[in-house]
C-alpha cells in the first residue's frame, strides 16, 4: 500500500494497492472494515486525490505497454487522468497524453497534481519539451496551458482557496530562478520576485497574502525570506542564522557565458574571474554531470551544486579563472 490520503471528512482512506505489473486505487472504510476499488484494470493506477466535497477521486492511470528498453532512451510511458465516483467506483477518463516521448508521464508529480478552484485539476507535463503546469475541468474538455514558453517550472504552492498557483521558474531569466503566480483557470502570469537573485521553494501563508521562500544571490547563500504576494516588502526571515564570518564580500559575481555545441545548441556556462584577473593566469574548466540539471549565476538550491558553486568561488579566490 502507498500514497494513502484521507477523505476531507476523515471517514475513508484512499490508497494505491501495488500488484507488481499493475495497481489499483482502493478506498478503505474503517467503520465498515471494507475496501472497494475504483474501476480496476490491468494498468497501473497511482496518485489518488479527493475532491473538496469527498464525492470524487481523481487519479492517474499509467498504461501498460510493450516496449523495448534502451539504456540511451527512457521507456515511453503514456498516461491519463481519470475521475471516479468515490461511492460507486465508476471512473471516467477526462484527459489522455500524446504519443511522443515528451508526452511520457513526468516523475515526482507531488504538489503539481491536485484539485484546485473551479472544480479543476492541476497537473504537470513535459509535452512541449519543458516542465509546465496545465489545468482542466474535472468534467473534461479543453486543456488550459498555464505556463507556456521556453522555461521550466520547478516548485509550486497554492493558497487555501487554491485559486492561483505560485511557482518557481527560470522564465525571463534562464540562468536564475524567480517566483511567479498564475490563476488556475489561466490568464496572464504575474512576476513576484526579480533581479540578480534566486528564489525557490515557495510556501504561502497569511491566507495567501504572503509568501515564504528561499533566496540567494551570487554572494549570499540560500536563506529564508518573506514577501507580500505582489513581491513588495521583501525581507529576510532569520538573518542572524548566517555566520558573521561568512565571506560574502570576498566572493565574485560569475558572468554568463553562452557558446554553441557542435550541433548548434546553445550551452550556458558561468565564468568566475578572480578579483585581480590578469591577461595571463591559470584557468580551469569545471565539469559536472546531468543534462537535466543547471548551474546558476548564484548560490544553487541543490546540495551538490551548492557545494560545486562554493568550490568554484574557492578556486577563484586562489587566483584561478574558472569556467
Amino acid at each position: 500500500m502507498s500514497s494513502a490520503e484521507w477523505s476531507p471528512d476523515g471517514s475513508e482512506l484512499a490508497f494505491v494497492s501495488n500488484r507488481g505489473d499493475h495497481g489499483f486505487i482502493g478506498i478503505y472504510n474503517p467503520r465498515a472494515s471494507s475496501i472497494r476499488f475504483l474501476s480496476p484494470s490491468a494498468d497501473r493506477d497511482v496518485a489518488p486525490r479527493w475532491s473538496a466535497d469527498g464525492k470524487r477521486i481523481a487519479f492517474i492511470r499509467l498504461f501498460n505497454i510493450s516496449d523495448t528498453f534502451s539504456m540511451d532512451r527512457e521507456r515511453f510511458q503514456p498516461w491519463a487522468i481519470f475521475v471516479a465516483d468515490a461511492r460507486t467506483g465508476d471512473a471516467k477518463q477526462i484527459w489522455h497524453s500524446g504519443d511522443q516521448d515528451n508526452d511520457s508521464y513526468p516523475q515526482n508529480v507531488g504538489d503539481f497534481w491536485q484539485w484546485v478552484a473551479g472544480d479543476r485539476l492541476l497537473f504537470p507535463s513535459e509535452k512541449d519539451g519543458w516542465m509546465h503546469l496545465y489545468s482542466i475541468s474535472a468534467e473534461g474538455g479543453a486543456l488550459t496551458a498555464l505556463t507556456p514558453g521556453d522555461f521550466e517550472v520547478e516548485n509550486v504552492a497554492l493558497p487555501p482557496d487554491k485559486s492561483f498557483v505560485v511557482f518557481s521558474t527560470n522564465k525571463s531569466d534562464i540562468d536564475r530562478r524567480h517566483l511567479w503566480s498564475i490563476k488556475v483557470d489561466g490568464g496572464a502570469p504575474r512576476q513576484i520576485t526579480a533581479g540578480e537573485s534566486i528564489e525557490m521553494y515557495p510556501a504561502l501563508f497569511d491566507n495567501g497574502r504572503r509568501v515564504a521562500f528561499f533566496h540567494s544571490t551570487a554572494r549570499d547563500p540560500f536563506m529564508p525570506f518573506t514577501a507580500n504576494i505582489d513581491g513588495s516588502n521583501l525581507k529576510p526571515l532569520a538573518p542572524q542564522t548566517l555566520p558573521r564570518d561568512f565571506p560574502s564580500a570576498q566572493l565574485v559575481v560569475p558572468e554568463q557565458v553562452i557558446y554553441k555545441a557542435a550541433d548548434g545548441l546553445e550551452i550556458h556556462g558561468q565564468l568566475f574571474k578572480p578579483k585581480n584577473a590578469s591577461a595571463k593566469m591559470p584557468a580551469l574548466v569545471f565539469m559536472h554531470g546531468g543534462p537535466m540539471r543547471q548551474m546558476l549565476l548564484g548560490w544553487h538550491y541543490m546540495y551538490y551544486y551548492h557545494n560545486s558553486y562554493a568550490m568554484n568561488q574557492y578556486l577563484a579566490s586562489r587566483g584561478y579563472m574558472v569556467l
